[in-house]
């Protein structure tokens, strides 16, 4: 493009405040430039629940949170939260992610009964979940290597002399 019409652009977006849309570039690009984060319950769990109510401010969450934030901001990616409390509200999330409203999933649960996974595999989504799911699934994951870790626990406590050492968890 030559360089003189080139200005007359830049001058013409900053004169108006051109601001470009992002739904009609998203319908070209086929990207919303955004990611659900979805916290779901097994169905004998509502978000009234004290439990669940307590998710908001685990600090686990939280530190989850910000580092999916640190990854997507510099980015240019939205991080949209979304609830999935029952089997209506995963339907609906379900047909509300298969319009193209995100461009992928990360899906936290605190339930291994939670069927959400299976879900998402099923309709196709492009998905990541928080933890290794119970059955084989063909969805990726990030888990802890819960056993490793506590190998690597145990060995430090012996080395130190340790012989009496116990656990204790939530």
């Amino acid at each position: 493009v030559d360089p003189q019409i080139q200005e007359l652009v830049r001058q013409a977006v900053a004169q108006t405040g051109y601001v470009p849309n992002q739904a009609a570039r998203s319908l070209v690009t086929r990207r919303t430039s955004s990611v659900a984060l979805v916290v779901s319950e097994a169905e004998h769990r509502t978000f009234d629940d004290p439990f669940l109510g307590r998710i908001f401010t685990d600090p686990f969450f939280g530190r989850l949170v910000s580092g999916i934030m640190g990854v997507l901001r510099p980015r240019g990616v939205a991080m949209v939260l979304m609830l999935a409390e029952n089997d209506q509200a995963r339907s609906q999330l379900i047909g509300y992610l298969k319009q193209g409203h995100v461009d992928g999933v990360i899906a936290v649960s605190a339930s291994s009964a939670d069927p959400l996974p299976g879900l998402l595999t099923e309709a196709g989504l492009p998905a990541v979940l928080s933890q290794r799911p119970v059955s084989p699934l063909p969805i990726s994951y990030v888990d802890a290597a819960q056993s490793a870790g506590a190998k690597l626990a145990a060995d430090r406590l012996a080395e130190r002399g340790c012989r009496r050492v116990a656990t204790i968890s939530g």
